[in-house]
């Protein structure tokens, strides 16, 4: 059964690691030398961590002893594996590279929508670790399957409301500076607040959120990385 994780980085990585698989030592030596920590860690297997290209939020697909269903595999393409990952906790987290971990997790509390964990049986693993490349238009065809008529057409309005009155709000700061506070309050502010409440009330409609979950769904069901873990006797 696969199990979704995700993470979030500003640093353009993300780690896979079990906490008890860390030297004791190792908040301390993150601080002082984070890539060289990280790179000896990742040589022996007590943690994965590579570069993502990007600061953004990534899903992760987890199975253990299982493989990974066909429908996902024809979309994977290997990035690392590994004879060897140790999870002795068995306690797995996903987080962005900059909230790893071995006691002191007060910075992913602090931002606790930069790193999940799951639980696994502890051991030891072969490790297998995929990026997942979906076709062009393969989410949007996937969302319209699961969409009614009245949600697609306030997904496709959501896409025009959104960037246009974005914009409208910058040209709005704008004219602040241009025409000056009082030009710009009877001028200005009341098409601003019109823009605002516009968008307000268009992210409360039913439909607009039941869009929103769908499209939190298919990011899980859909995940970026893939991990397989069989565990070695």
């Amino acid at each position: 059964m696969q199990r979704s994780l995700s993470a979030g980085t500003d640093a353009a990585g993300l780690c896979l690691f079990d906490p008890i698989a860390l030297p004791a030592n190792f908040d301390g030596r993150l601080r002082e030398d984070a890539a060289e920590a990280l790179e000896e860690l990742a040589a022996v297997g007590r943690l994965y961590w590579w570069d993502t290209g990007a600061d953004g939020s990534y899903t992760l697909g987890l199975w253990v002893d299982e493989a990974m269903p066909p429908d996902l595999r024809q979309y994977a393409r290997p990035l690392a594996q590994l004879p060897t990952f140790q999870v002795p906790g068995g306690r797995l987290y996903f987080t962005g590279i900059e909230y790893v971990f071995r006691e002191d997790d007060a910075f992913l509390k602090k931002h606790p929508h930069m790193g999940h964990a799951a639980d696994v049986p502890s051991g030891v693993y072969g490790f297998e670790l995929y990026e997942l490349e979906y076709p062009k238009g393969h989410d949007e065809e996937m969302l319209n399957r699961r969409l009614t008529p009245e949600e697609r057409r306030v997904d496709a309005a959501m896409e025009i409301i959104q960037p246009v009155g974005v914009m409208l709000l910058i040209v709005a700061t704008v004219l602040l500076f241009v025409l000056g506070p009082g030009s710009w309050a009877t001028r200005v502010l009341p098409v601003a607040a019109v823009v605002l409440l516009v968008m307000r009330v268009s992210t409360r409609l039913p439909a607009y959120r039941r869009v929103a979950q769908v499209r939190r769904s298919m990011a899980l069901e859909q995940p970026g990385y893939a991990l397989v873990l069989r565990r070695i006797p």
